[in-house]
């Protein structure tokens, strides 16, 4: 990171670097920075020290400038060539050194030589002690660890090929189960995984492109994770890898103000420098950010103007419009961006004036070189000589300058060849390579192409129209660049095809010539051609990789696979969740880094050498079927095989539960024995433990409505325990006075005593200044104790409360929400006239039409206990101060048509609190729904769970129930376990999914 010229503030004490504040500030100095005490208009950057806050943190967050982690300045200092400044713990060893330009370094030039000629003696004599041998040296190596290529747990959502065509990157985003997402480092020659890290949050997101992007040197991976950070790390450095599996960042960088959605990004070439399309006070929006250690915190959009990361405060002369001027607001917004290869220019393009327009951007100083209008379809070629766009045909234009370059009607682009390019028009995508000195493109055609244009590849010669190839592609809307591959000399080429094929095609003479065809997965979208005449066959689910020239199959994975019965290890042990690969659909595995594989159905070496390998350096495959690897078929005797090594200590200790949980019954669904007095303590007892965080005010919210339905079923004791469990203070004491209100007018006033002992001992009076709940819960708070105090005979008292509750309803909070809260305690406790003028005609007047959701429990709870007079007056109620809201009277009965149908019709009301029994049919159609549940692939199978849970508990099979919920996750997250838990509640109980009343 450049400092010179640069104010800095250092913010808190770095112990961790070891060096007093006055031998930073001066060591910074000779870097040429100013180094300052307080944080001013003046400040460019800020240094902030672990947990450090106050005044200066605050002000430098409230002027949006740049904020630097210790790291960040550990990095720094060490610039300046003290070799006392101790480097990070974590930081990874320097690679080896490069031999190609490309970060390889020669040890495994000489791995990938060794290998080849150990593959060579293979094809002539077999499998020699030779082979062995090497293997032995091989496996003493540090960090070469057995690595299966199943990580990924959700399909693949964006890839990177690296510059030097040896490896390629795949990325998946967020599953059910798993914490993050994975990239996974794969080697083209060998068609095996090398390496793969768990990127917290997830990779990318779904239908977002260019989340993964390599250094010009191979030797850095920018990735986009936990949706819109940008991190940097060393593909190839095992680092921590082996210890927690976790993406070792170099660098990151949150500067996209939390937003939904990835930005926009570019890595440079350099891989310490990234452009970000960032919301900006300047005319060019954006801005260019160090990535070289460390990390950066920062809100471009609130910076000022003249900002050092940020690009031209204000446009050229030369380039600007009256259309500009009149604008107050950024005026050129990138949606697409790239580098140039010297990394001097950014090369953009975007929407941001109404129309598409490109933009090229100088990297020092910010200010833009040029601006030019273009097609919806546009892209740059490799060398930065050419933006090829499709606009009434294909045009190009000069990257340096941005005027057309060849002939400027876009029609036979340099060639008047009559019919045989058809002037570029109806081109769905345009893929650029190199031959030589000498850009070419690809201009795909699609079939059934908006323009009608013959469907085809058209290909050119910088500007230059070349030749077609009639070929038969897919449809226009399934075309984009990478169902085309250049190989890496661009003499030929590869096209997948609409009958689910690829073909290769010459393209190196006057003529183009169909070389070969070749298999590639269904569904394959995606064609990319590396070293070593590899081509990569990609789809969300499958990776294929095939020589080119022969067609021979390297490596062939399909992920997500479900194959039916346990897995080897069983079910509860999470460390070993990373250990288990599905190879296909029939059997699950598992391997272990120190080379012992669980394969149950009895599979050998050899067909584990179809997707095994030894990763030495995380750069190059080594065979397993060389040695090594040694397989059995249960866990016992993995455990004996490992000994005190890795996992080893881990299967001693639990291999006999393990044997237990696999000598379980399977069958499904379980003996139905439990009952609601069953489900209820399991949402009590896991609220502190994968069913949500106890302070979650939902979890309070649930507790309370469970504690009411106990005390409805007659469960005082149960009710009781539930009491305990809720943190909120408000929920606290509504569920104790809702509670006691229920079991009073049930005739059991000692219990209900009981429980409303919770809010007496706070002491509580309705008169009190301070109550400990909030403002909002006010209303449904002093209404539950109004209508305890009212059930327990103490009618004064409940008229000073219900006073309150009234008091504190708020039409502008949640319309109906507080109304209902307080109709319903007065409705419970005896007091339906009083209820009866809480929804008399001034209500509707003051507040909105509820919600139907809202109003929906409220109706059931009507239906629910046969008070079928209130039923009817409240919804002709509505239906009346609907008529007077609206000019058309038949719009009124509508509005409630959805609240009548959600709880049925007057009088047919089911039973209300009875658990019903599952009948044969419903046993039949649980059993089936959880058969195709198992087919699903255990990364999406959250959702239909639920569904399951729902369908379990309609019926009465609370067992089953229960024993889904503990297949759900174990997150903190309230929509996943304790949503589930409390709506099973409800419906097995009601049969409605709203909470009753």
């Amino acid at each position: 990171m450049n400092v010179r010229g640069k104010t800095i503030v250092l913010v808190g004490r770095f112990y961790d670097l070891g060096e007093r504040q006055d031998e930073m500030k001066r060591r910074l100095e000779e870097l040429g920075a100013r180094v300052t005490g307080s944080v001013t208009s003046r400040t460019d950057l800020v240094f902030a020290a672990p947990y450090a806050e106050g005044r200066n943190l605050a002000e430098a967050r409230s002027r949006g400038l740049p904020i630097f982690n210790d790291d960040a300045l550990r990095h720094l200092l060490a610039d300046a060539g003290d070799s006392d400044v101790p480097d990070a713990p974590d930081a990874p060893d320097a690679p080896d050194a490069p031999d190609d330009g490309e970060g390889d370094g020669g040890a495994a030039s000489d791995l990938v030589a060794l290998r080849a000629r150990l593959l060579k003696l293979e094809r002539e004599q077999g499998i020699t002690e030779e082979h062995r041998a090497a293997t032995r040296e091989i496996l003493a190596m540090d960090g070469v660890r057995l690595l299966h290529p199943y990580g990924h747990q959700m399909e693949i959502n964006d890839y990177a090929l690296s510059p030097c065509g040896r490896y390629l990157a795949t990325g998946t985003w967020l599953g059910d189960h798993a914490p993050g997402g994975t990239l996974q480092i794969w080697e083209l020659a060998s068609g095996r995984c090398v390496g793969y890290r768990h990127a917290m949050g997830g990779v990318g997101w779904p239908g977002h492109e260019r989340s993964i992007q390599w250094s010009a040197d191979g030797r850095r991976i920018g990735l986009v994770y936990r949706t819109n950070r940008i991190g940097v790390f060393d593909p190839f450095d095992p680092g921590r890898f082996f210890a927690t599996g976790a993406v070792d960042l170099l660098a990151y960088a949150a500067v996209a103000d939390d937003a939904p959605r990835p930005p926009v990004w570019a890595l440079a070439p350099d891989g310490k420098r990234a452009f970000v399309a960032s919301e900006s006070p300047c005319e060019v929006s954006g801005c260019v950010i160090p990535l070289e250690r460390g990390k950066l915190s920062w809100t471009p959009g609130e910076a000022s103007p003249s900002q050092s990361f940020l690009l031209a405060e204000r446009l050229p002369e030369e380039l600007r419009t009256a259309e500009m001027d009149e604008r107050d607001d950024v005026v050129l917004r990138a949606d697409q961006v790239r580098w140039s290869r010297d990394g001097t220019r950014v090369q953009a393009q975007g929407d941001g004036r109404g129309h598409r327009e490109a933009f090229v951007v100088d990297a020092a100083s910010g200010q833009v070189n040029w601006v030019a209008d273009v097609g919806e379809l546009a892209a740059w070629s490799p060398d930065d000589r050419l933006l090829a766009h499709c606009r009434d045909g294909l045009r190009f234009l000069d990257a340096a300058t941005g005027k057309p370059a060849g002939k400027p009607d876009g029609k036979e682009v340099g060639n008047g060849a009559g019919d045989k390019g058809a002037g570029g028009k109806g081109v769905s995508a345009l893929q650029w390579g190199m031959r030589g000195e000498v850009p070419r493109l690809a201009a795909v055609v699609g079939e059934g192409n908006a323009d009608g244009a013959r469907p085809g590849v058209l290909i050119y010669d910088g500007d230059r129209f070349r030749f077609r190839l009639d070929v038969t592609p897919v449809e226009e809307d399934l075309v984009f660049a990478d169902s085309w591959a250049w190989s890496p000399s661009g003499d030929a080429g590869a096209w997948l095809t609409a009958d689910g094929c690829a073909e290769v095609w010459s393209l190196d003479g006057d003529q183009p010539r169909r070389l070969r065809t070749l298999d590639v997965p269904p569904e394959t979208g995606v064609l990319l051609w590396g070293a070593d005449d590899v081509l990569a066959a990609l789809s969300p689910t499958t990776l294929r990789f095939l020589r080119a020239g022969s067609g021979d199959v390297l490596g062939d994975f399909t992920f997500l696979c479900t194959p039916p019965g346990p897995r080897p290890l069983g079910e509860a042990w999470w460390w070993f969740e990373r250990r288990y690969f599905a190879p296909d659909d029939t059997t699950w595995c598992a391997a272990f880094e120190e080379g012992v594989v669980i394969a149950p159905d009895g599979r050998g070496v050899e067909s584990l050498d179809d997707v095994l390998a030894w990763p030495v350096r995380e750069r190059v495959a080594w065979p397993v079927r060389w040695g090594g690897l040694r397989v059995t078929s249960d866990a016992r005797t993995a455990g004996h095989l490992l000994g005190d090594r890795g996992d080893g200590p881990w299967l001693h200790s639990y291999v006999g539960e393990i044997e237990e949980e696999l000598r379980q019954d399977t069958s499904w669904p379980p003996r139905r024995t439990a009952t609601v007095e069953h489900l209820v303590p399991t949402a009590t007892s896991r609220t502190s433990w994968g069913m949500g965080s106890p302070q979650d005010p939902r979890v309070s919210r649930d507790l309370r409505y469970a504690a009411r339905l106990c005390a409805r079923r007659g469960a005082a004791g149960l009710a009781t325990d539930v009491l305990k469990q809720i943190e909120g203070p408000g929920e606290k004491v509504a569920a104790a006075a809702e509670v006691a209100m229920i079991l009073a007018r049930a005739g059991r006033p000692d219990e209900a005593r009981g429980a409303f002992a919770v809010p007496r001992r706070r002491h509580i009076t309705p008169h009190a200044e301070v109550h400990p709940w909030e403002s909002h819960e006010a209303a449904f708070v002093a209404a539950a104790v109004g209508g305890a105090y009212e059930a327990l005979g103490d009618p004064s008292a409940a008229d000073a409360w219900f006073a309150r509750a009234r008091g504190a309803i708020d039409p502008e909070d949640a319309p109906w929400h507080n109304r209902l809260a307080v109709i319903w305690a007065l409705t419970e406790c005896g007091r339906e006239e009083e209820a009866r003028a809480l929804w008399g005609p001034d209500a509707w007047d003051a507040e909105p039409e509820p919600d139907p959701s809202v109003a929906e429990p409220w109706l059931a709870y009507l239906l629910g206990t046969g008070r079928y007079g209130l039923y009817d007056a409240f919804l002709a109620a509505w239906e009346a101060a609907a008529g007077r809201r609206h000019a058309d009277p038949g719009i009124a009965r509508p509005l409630t048509r959805y609240a009548r149908k959600a709880i049925a019709a007057s009088g047919d009301a089911t039973p209300y609190l009875t658990l019903l029994s599952p009948t044969a049919s419903d046993i039949a159609e649980l059993t089936a729904e959880y058969d195709e549940l198992q087919k699903v692939p255990r990364s999406h199978r959250a959702e239909p769970t639920r569904r399951l849970i729902r369908h379990a508990a309609r019926c009465g099979h609370l067992t089953a129930v229960i024993d889904l919920l503990g297949r759900l996750p174990e997150t903190t997250d309230y929509d996943n376990r304790p949503q589930a838990l409390f709506t099973a509640l409800w419906l097995a109980t009601t049969g409605r999914i709203a909470a009753p009343w």
